[in-house]
């Protein structure tokens, strides 16, 4: 990472869900606080949905996982961009398509259409934020 020296990193460890959650908090601060340290700007991004059995009911409704719910508590805590990536996965409901269907390996890989939209999310949060930048 350091003779990469980027400006910016989004950071996504789906994995990390399966950790200890006493964990997670530790873990993220030690990440930015590296990260910051070589001049890069930390935004977190929210996992895409899995398998139907790893969600704990939340394909029925807003995304109940405690993951997505500390990604989301910790960057508004820690002053983090965050990119909401759940939450477009949650809204595909409302638009009468399974997720599961943009699952390529049934598990947690999404396929092209799967890459797609959650690239189109970052790629609008990310020129949102240059916009913003250059507005100021």
């Amino acid at each position: 990472m350091e003779a990469a020296a980027p400006h910016v990193t989004v950071v996504e460890f789906f994995n990390d869900a399966y950790l200890d959650p006493a964990d997670w908090a530790p873990a993220y601060d030690e990440l930015v606080s590296r990260l910051t340290s070589l001049g890069s700007e930390v935004v977190l991004l929210t996992p895409t949905f899995a398998m139907r059995a790893a969600m704990n009911g939340s394909a029925e409704r807003d995304d109940g996982r405690p993951y997505v719910h500390f990604l989301r508590d910790h960057a508004q805590r820690a002053g983090l961009p965050l990119i909401d990536v759940s939450a477009r996965w949650e809204r595909l409901r409302d638009e009468g398509l399974p997720y599961w269907t943009l699952l390529a390996n049934g598990i947690n890989h999404p396929d092209d259409r799967g890459h797609r939209l959650t690239g189109g999310v970052v790629a609008r949060a990310l020129e949102g934020m240059l916009e913003a930048r250059a507005d100021a």
